[in-house]
């Protein structure tokens, strides 16, 4: 999850370096509002807490392109081990080998969406 805002200036987006889950917890760091020089235009801004967003990461992407990459490799690898002892017991040892990457993708994928949610919806 980052966290961004606005500039005041040039509307240009910047991204904060901070790592909260809330705003209160933000708050308690910067106080009411954070202090930031902007990387398009150079000037200062300050911009009040509620106006700054979260938004989930690429790594979201990347990690369920990567289980599918991996549930297609080991279907591939169990297929050409199994395949000979019948197309059943291979099919079932598939299946269960396939449900481990592309869970692990869901679950990483709803946690930061509901991260997300949680910290634009709630206001100090």
């Amino acid at each position: 999850m980052k966290l961004f805002f606005k500039c005041i200036y040039c509307s240009e987006v910047n991204y904060l370096p901070y790592r909260h889950m809330d705003r209160g917890s933000l708050s308690n760091e910067c106080g009411q509002a954070v202090s930031w020089n902007c990387s398009k235009c150079g000037k200062h801004c300050i911009v009040g807490i509620n106006e700054v967003k979260a938004r989930g990461t690429k790594l979201n992407s990347v990690i369920l392109i990567g289980s599918f990459v991996v549930a297609i490799l080991i279907s591939a690898l169990s297929f050409y081990r199994y395949g000979k002892s019948g197309f059943n017991v291979a099919l079932l040892i598939e299946d269960a080998l396939l449900v481990v990457p592309v869970l692990f993708s869901i679950v990483y994928s709803y946690s930061e969406q509901n991260s997300v949610r949680f910290f634009n919806r709630y206001y100090v």
